[in-house]
């Protein structure tokens, strides 16, 4: 519940902070020059890169955290988007490792950050979806299934309308997407827990 605006903002003072250094690179919210570094995970590259890694570290763990708690709360079957969450966890996790500057990864860091960024955009927005379908059996829970479903879609499109413009103010409503819903359902698993422990 904390986690996702906490990225969020460590996201913002980050990219002011390097704000040169990411211009230096090509990079834009609005064009892109040929640039040399992706955003956000390129402020790991800056100065302040260690906040960076240390933010999409404890973003996985936040995860990992949620899927193992949605699954001891939410009783509906089958438990297949909890498996998928943490597997989003885990790329979060990975992804900690440090992207390389250029087109292409030259460092094994390098090639672990491409290929989990690469995973973790497929897998978030087919675990939204997926858990969408496994919200709505549970009537306690239909409210955040509802807008699961809607912000798979707002995730989905972000992606797709990112690969085909420049800049990068498309992908900021897929991460809008993605941190808002992770916020959504650690916020009910807050009260659902309290509920639990007060029966």
């Amino acid at each position: 519940m904390v986690m996702a605006p906490l990225f969020a903002v460590v996201v913002a003072i980050l990219t002011a902070l390097e704000w040169d250094f990411l211009h230096d690179h090509g990079w834009g919210m609005l064009h892109d020059q040929s640039s040399s570094i992706a955003w956000p995970s390129g402020t790991a590259d800056g100065r302040y890169g260690w906040a960076q890694v240390a933010n999409f570290a404890l973003l996985g763990l936040a995860v990992l955290g949620l899927a193992f708690g949605l699954r001891h709360v939410v009783a509906a079957r089958p438990r297949i988007a909890p498996i998928l969450m943490v597997g989003m966890g885990l790329c979060l996790l990975a992804a900690s490792a440090k992207t390389d500057e250029g087109d292409s990864p030259t460092t094994w860091h390098g090639y672990v950050h491409a290929i989990t960024s690469v995973s973790l955009f497929r897998l978030s927005v087919v675990t939204m979806f997926v858990t969408w379908r496994w919200l709505r059996k549970h009537s306690a829970w239909s409210g955040e299934a509802r807008v699961s479903a809607w912000l798979g879609v707002l995730a989905l499109a972000g992606l797709v309308v990112d690969m085909a413009t420049p800049g990068s103010l498309a992908f900021c409503f897929y991460l809008a997407a993605l941190l808002g819903w992770i916020a959504l359902l650690g916020r009910r698993l807050v009260r659902a827990s309290r509920e639990e422990a007060t029966t």
